[in-house]
């Protein structure tokens, strides 16, 4: 998102002396202190970054006298001076504005071949694998959605178990959305999370502008951590499954992105492993670093803490994405968009046809099914209708707040609300700014 651009002259202004006006920044604006003698003003509203020299600043704005004409031109056009009721009026009709996207997660089976010793859904109960009968009351469900809203968009995530032990389930959903998309103009996008080891070219080969998820990590790392149900390691067999699709990933019809589970025995290999990547010359998209959360209900110990996973992934993790030519997969940006338990219409879908909000959701703490929602799409606002309608500006802790556009505000999933990101704001910055 934007700010409307503002004239110069509707900028605020305050004198500080008879001879000293500052300009103020926008509550939205971010500074830090860069080398000697500049600051970084790093802009939530679009990304932008840029640094000006240190003379520039008092108390957080800046001083017009010490700036330039380039340098207002410089500030305007980056909405560094936007007006802030201006853009909590925009985010306001944004989150009450229908949505232009449908996502629906799908977990077409609770079955598993691994066994991950940190693995969130240990706790949960054995699951079976999603029906015929389910399948078809999801694609009821789609079509009925689209003739409440003008969507532009249908997201769908496939997840499990392994989603790939009922890959003709997924890929009957998916060429079925694919026909009510393309009857209706609506661009299809879709997602899977696999553990790799049933990767194949006639697996794939049901699925195009599909974004695949892979975990993976050294090798010594990986198959202590990511075995077979009997014990035996399962790294060997991803890397096979993915060198035989090479030419498929190097297409992009189906993009490639590896997801690093970070923790105290692993962080230091990380470069390395890039480089293995490299050296194996696989065409993958981005490498995406996630902290390894602890569950009660299973063993493993992760050994960082969050904040020492942040401060690893807003330092050392971008030099070595940038020495071996991979892209930063994450970046500070304004999140108007809520997440899919915000939105109307948008779901999880268990295998046995059971709803939750979205991924977060366990299994097992709804009511609600997909039988009673299918031809009546509305049940679903209605059931969680404190969900479905609530913003963060409806919060005067949200509303008031400046990290609110980088947050997105409070959501049910995250124990402590203001701890949203995976990486510290001021080191990652610097580190983008150094390494850039």
């Amino acid at each position: 998102m934007r700010a409307n651009s503002l004239a110069t002259e509707e900028f605020v202004f305050e004198q500080l002396t008879e001879q000293v006006i500052i300009v103020k920044l926008s509550r939205y604006i971010f500074t830090f202190p860069y080398g000697n003698s500049e600051m970084l003003l790093f802009n939530s509203i679009n990304g932008c970054l840029i640094k000006m020299d240190s003379a520039c600043f008092h108390k957080g704005n800046v001083l017009e006298s010490n700036l330039t004409p380039a340098d207002i031109k410089v500030l305007h056009e980056g909405d560094y001076l936007a007006d802030d009721e201006i853009i909590i009026s925009q985010l306001d009709s944004l989150y009450l504005s229908p949505p232009d996207t449908l996502m629906l997660n799908i977990e077409v089976t609770g079955h598993c071949n691994l066994s991950c010793s940190y693995c969130y859904q240990q706790g949960w109960p054995q699951r079976g694998s999603i029906q015929n009968d389910t399948v078809e009351k999801i694609l009821t469900y789609i079509e009925k959605c689209t003739e409440y809203l003008d969507y532009k968009t249908i997201k769908l995530d496939f997840i499990g178990g392994e989603p790939f032990m009922a890959v003709d389930k997924m890929a009957c959903i998916f060429s079925e959305v694919k026909s009510i998309c393309q009857c209706k103009d609506i661009k299809l996008e879709a997602q899977a999370e696999s553990n790799g080891t049933l990767l194949n070219l006639h697996n794939l080969k049901w699925f195009e502008n599909l974004d695949l998820s892979v975990t993976l990590s050294p090798p010594e790392d990986h198959n202590k951590y990511r075995s077979y149900n009997n014990g035996q390691g399962s790294y060997q067999q991803i890397v096979s499954n993915l060198t035989d699709c090479r030419e498929l990933f190097a297409k992009k019809s189906i993009k490639l992105n590896l997801r690093y589970n970070v923790h105290a025995a692993n962080y230091l290999l990380f470069p390395s492993f890039l480089a293995e990547i490299r050296r194996l010359g696989l065409p993958v998209a981005a490498v995406k670093t996630a902290y390894t959360a602890e569950y009660e209900y299973n063993a493993f110990h992760n050994g960082l803490s969050l904040e020492q996973f942040m401060a690893w992934n807003s330092s050392a993790a971008i030099d070595a994405l940038r020495e071996y030519d991979f892209p930063v997969p994450f970046f500070p940006y304004a999140s108007t968009q809520r997440c899919a338990a915000y939105q109307p219409f948008s779901c999880k879908v268990f295998y046995d046809g059971s709803i939750g909000l979205c991924n977060a959701s366990p299994y097992g703490r709804s009511e609600l099914h997909i039988e009673q929602i299918a031809t009546n799409p509305e049940l679903l606002n209605e059931y969680y209708r404190e969900v479905k309608s609530w913003t963060p500006l409806q919060d005067p802790a949200c509303s008031s707040c400046k990290e609110l556009l980088l947050c997105g505000g409070k959501t049910f999933c995250m124990p402590k609300p203001c701890n949203y990101a995976l990486y510290d704001l001021e080191l990652f910055l610097k580190n983008y700014m150094t390494s850039a």
